[in-house]
């Protein structure tokens, strides 16, 4: 006799937070893509170089201020998708804030000092600036408008399963990539 299995349902809440994981590696990863990209554009290194050897804090290709930020955008802005002007200053302020004080923990915890915008006008303490804080304004709203949703079609298009799978796996390495960048750091 064949016995049919049914699927254990998983809760509206776990769901939720495997999305939210889901979006802040995707956020990460299209962070490190972009930090790739206007690196080698600004300089003449060779595109391994820039991927394998000039690197953050960590060393997988994610920068996570990128997915914390991809994560509060969604946050802030899902109430109020139809104004694209109150997300481009939702998302300035919040980006804001984020970058100003990663910045300020990798300087005085770790001793790293990974971006500097002292040479751009209307910066506080070369931290954020008046273009930082309009780029990632407008990239928030274009995120929380178009990238979003597109994601979220694409997530809720894979078995639940396998979603969850994929979170665990992805958030393994980044604890294994975080605790091993910590101890680079302390040596």
């Amino acid at each position: 006799m064949i016995e049919i299995v049914q699927p254990i349902l998983v809760k509206p809440k776990i769901e939720k937070a495997i999305y939210l994981l889901w979006l802040f590696f995707a956020g990460s990863f299209m962070g490190f893509i972009w930090e790739v990209l206007v690196y080698w554009v600004q300089h003449t290194d060779s595109l391994i170089t820039i991927i394998f050897e000039l690197r953050g804090f960590l060393h997988g290709t994610w920068v996570p201020i990128y997915g914390v930020g991809c994560i509060l955008i969604y946050l802030i802005n899902k109430p109020f998708q139809s104004n694209l002007f109150s997300a481009i200053l939702r998302s300035a302020c919040v980006c804001s804030i984020v970058e100003y004080l990663t910045s300020w923990i990798l300087e005085n915890m770790f001793g790293m000092k990974l971006w500097d915008y002292s040479n751009q006008i209307l910066n506080v303490n070369g931290r954020i600036s008046f273009m930082s804080i309009a780029f990632f304004g407008i990239a928030g709203a274009l995120i929380a408008k178009y990238f979003e949703p597109y994601l979220k079609k694409c997530f809720n298009s894979i078995p639940i399963y396998t979603r969850l799978f994929a979170c665990i796996v992805l958030g393994l390495l980044f604890i294994l990539d975080f605790v091993f960048s910590l101890l680079m750091a302390f040596q």
